[in-house]
């Protein structure tokens, strides 16, 4: 069988869920249609004043009943459904972040797993297809970043201007954000080229920064980390006499190997 796409995953998850809603809202539309002629019964005296009391109170329950069955069983786009699970996995943050107790909300179903929320970001990310972008934006081609492969970091972005942001710690451990950072580093015989985007996919706002150095301007290639609210974020830092640019990444092996060697390049170039 065939493996569903993520996309795929989110529709099947979400009708799922309004599945077991729509039964549900059914069931109330009936009880409030059941209600109503309950209603319109016990008003219903031989007095007229009765009647249209009776009358009147039928028509509202039906009326509100309609307009809630309507509106559950409205067909959502898949923006909206994708925003929606996604704003319930940062549920328990959010009341948090409203007051409520901590240990109230600890054990609330985020709707999704941790590595299927991994796995949406991604996919928005590979959906952006970054590189090419990248390029385009520097005016670059292969042909002129063939002194090294490029070199890509991404991950999970905490801003630290940003002291509401919500950060959801899964059950893994890991500390997740709605803002994800992707950057690509272009080394090229004299400079290193940098495009970097950010995007929050439940703001749907992107920013997308681009930065040149040659290569005799920066003075060294150095990794560290600190606390953002809350949360370890490292980084891969390009120095130079003007600053440092910022790059966060998520540590794994491969990611390691890929400093070594922009390192073990820079050292070249420096000692040439």
């Amino acid at each position: 069988m065939e493996s569903l796409t993520v996309k795929e995953q989110i529709v099947n998850i979400y009708d799922k869920k309004q599945s077991s809603s729509k039964n549900g809202c059914t069931f109330t539309v009936v009880i409030l249609g059941i209600a109503g002629v309950i209603f319109f019964i016990i008003y219903n005296t031989n007095n007229e004043q009765g009647v249209l009391v009776g009358g009147i109170l039928s028509m509202l329950f039906a009326f509100f009943g309609l307009i809630f069955l309507l509106t559950s069983f409205k067909e959502k786009s898949y923006k909206e459904k994708e925003k929606e699970l996604i704003e319930n996995y940062f549920a328990p943050e959010r009341a948090i972040q409203n007051g409520i107790n901590p240990e109230k909300v600890k054990n609330t179903d985020r709707g999704i797993k941790d590595d299927f929320f991994d796995a949406i970001i991604i996919d928005r990310a590979t959906e952006f297809d970054l590189r090419r972008k990248g390029l385009e934006v520097l005016g670059l081609d292969d042909t002129q970043i063939s002194e090294l492969p490029p070199v890509c970091f991404g991950n999970y972005y905490c801003d630290d201007n940003n002291s509401k942001q919500l950060i959801a710690r899964g059950k893994d451990g890991i500390d997740r954000t709605s803002s994800y950072q992707v950057t690509w580093l272009f080394p090229t015989a004299k400079q290193l080229c940098i495009y970097q985007y950010t995007f929050d996919i439940l703001a749907d706002s992107q920013q997308e920064t681009t930065q040149e150095y040659f290569w005799k301007d920066i003075n060294n290639l150095q990794t560290s980390s600190e606390t953002v609210n809350g949360r370890e974020q490292k980084y891969f830092l390009i120095q130079t006499a003007g600053g440092d640019y910022e790059c966060v990444y998520k540590d794994s092996p491969e990611t390691r190997r890929a400093i070594q060697g922009m390192k073990a390049y820079f050292r070249d170039i420096k000692s040439a």
